[in-house]
């Protein structure tokens, strides 16, 4: 039945049953001996004062029968015993205690054996509890990560809801990407573009965007508009021979970002570890994605109405106000940084005539196609605008006199090149320029202006298609 403790000692069974005989030998021998000695020294005291004890050390260890058999002895003790007594008290004596020990001994095993019963079943009982206990702890794990992912989730909608600008979109997106299903991978936002893709990526902390071809896994993931979830690329059939089985990656999460219909980019993740995604991150991905969408469906919005507001719309180049605040601005920064800047006015020649006989259709066209050259022919962070009905402002940005008058140049020879047979023109259409520098030339963005306006009609006086710079005529 196994080890069962005994007045705070833990013993099996045969160790039990050897205590018991022990125990309840050892006190039947000594009554029988305090009952000798009582007849043999004829002294009722002796009895009384050893059978006490034994009485009151029986009754204590769950004897009680036994502990009344001495009790009734030590007071037999102090009467007279009639002849013959002796001879049939002790055999009889022995015997009663005796049996009464080993009943008592038979009532203790039971009584223990019922508590170790008991006491298994409460194990059994507290066993089952604690598995619940478990179950419910994990369940209530289960459902505090759950609310944290929700909690998470309206962080992230807060947050990709709270600009309308497009790089801090993608900036949200990815730092909600890492903190939600990184697990140590990288984050990466792919934009597609006519002639490749623009890629978004975390490098040291800051935003690094650079104009690639799609990776294949964007691709795919563009023309199935489907959410993907890798677990070993090196043994993925869909991307053998694509060369991903070369880039290190081994794990990957990828999700569209949709915008009316169509997909313009591609949320992913990536691992250098095999298996690093779960379910559980492939639908917070798949989550993360549709929010990112309408955040960038926003951003777009918003920047294409802040360009239809400062752009013209026949030119596509920026409009007269915004090339006003933009040159203070540049003046401004130029002035700082102790830089030059060259601010470049032109205009066509001979339009109005050009308007009167061709049309203004064929104007129209005309006008389109010099924005054009003008757009391609300059760097990303100069600046080109209408500035009247056939005037054209050009900021060059940290350019001086010398570098301003090469590109005004080569501007003027692409536009004498144009060719506009197919809409019927017979002549060579030209532009004249006037160039002015800060701040060698002018100390504002006011005197800078009528300078470069200047130097425009001192070209055209003298004889137009040509580029004057500000300062005494020619000789």
């Amino acid at each position: 039945m196994g080890v069962i403790n005994i007045l705070g000692l833990r013993l099996d069974p045969a160790e039990r049953r050897t205590r018991h005989i022990l125990l309840h030998g050892g006190i039947t021998a000594l009554a029988i001996l305090i009952l000798v000695m009582r007849f043999l020294f004829r002294e009722p005291g002796l009895l009384f004062g050893l059978g006490v004890p034994v009485a009151l050390a029986q009754f204590s260890w769950g004897m009680p029968a036994s502990a009344i058999l001495v009790a009734i002895l030590v007071v037999a003790s102090l009467v007279p015993p009639p002849p013959g007594f002796l001879v049939l008290l002790v055999p009889g004596f022995t015997l009663a205690v005796w049996a009464v020990s080993i009943v008592a001994s038979r009532r203790v095993q039971d009584e223990i054996l019922r508590l170790h019963l008991v006491q298994e079943e409460e194990e059994g009982r507290a066993s089952v509890l604690a598995k619940e206990i478990d179950g419910m702890r994990g369940r209530l794990q289960g459902a505090r990560n759950r609310i944290e992912k929700v909690l998470s989730l309206t962080n992230v909608t807060n947050d990709l809801s709270s600009t309308l600008d497009l790089k801090g979109a993608i900036a949200h997106a990815m730092t909600w990407t890492n903190e939600l299903v990184g697990r140590g991978g990288e984050p990466m936002v792919v934009l597609f573009e006519e002639n490749g893709a623009r890629v978004y990526r975390r490098a040291e902390g800051e935003m690094a965007i650079s104009r690639e071809d799609p990776d294949p896994v964007s691709l795919w993931v563009k023309e199935r508009m489907l959410p993907l979830s890798i677990a070993n690329l090196p043994t993925e059939p869909r991307f053998r021979g694509s060369g991903l089985e070369n880039s290190g990656v081994r794990s990957l999460l990828a999700t569209p970002l949709v915008r009316e219909k169509s997909v313009i980019g591609v949320l992913q993740v990536a691992s250098r570890e095999p298996e690093q995604y779960t379910p559980e991150d492939w639908r917070l991905i798949s989550l993360l994605g549709d929010l990112t969408s309408v955040s960038l469906q926003n951003a777009l919005l918003y920047q294409r109405t802040q360009e239809e507001a400062i752009t013209d719309g026949l030119t596509e180049v920026y409009v007269h106000r915004y090339f006003q605040d933009r040159l203070s601005e540049e003046v401004k920064r130029a002035g700082e940084a102790r830089i030059a800047l060259t601010l470049l006015m032109t205009d066509i020649d001979d339009f109005k005539s050009l308007n009167d006989t061709y049309g203004h259709p064929v104007g129209d066209q005309v006008l389109r196609s010099i924005a054009r050259v003008l757009r391609e022919g300059l760097r990303g962070t100069d600046i080109v605008a209408r500035y009247g009905g056939e005037e054209f402002a050009i900021i060059m940005v940290e350019t001086a006199r010398e570098g301003g008058m090469m590109v005004a140049e080569r501007l003027r020879t692409a536009i004498e090149a144009l060719d506009f047979a197919d809409s019927g023109i017979t002549r060579k259409v030209t532009i004249s320029a006037g160039l002015a520098c800060f701040p060698a030339d002018a100390p504002d963005e006011r005197t800078l202006i009528e300078r470069a306006d200047e130097a425009l009609y001192r070209a055209k006086r003298e004889g137009k298609n040509r580029v004057a710079g500000w300062g005494p005529p020619s000789k």
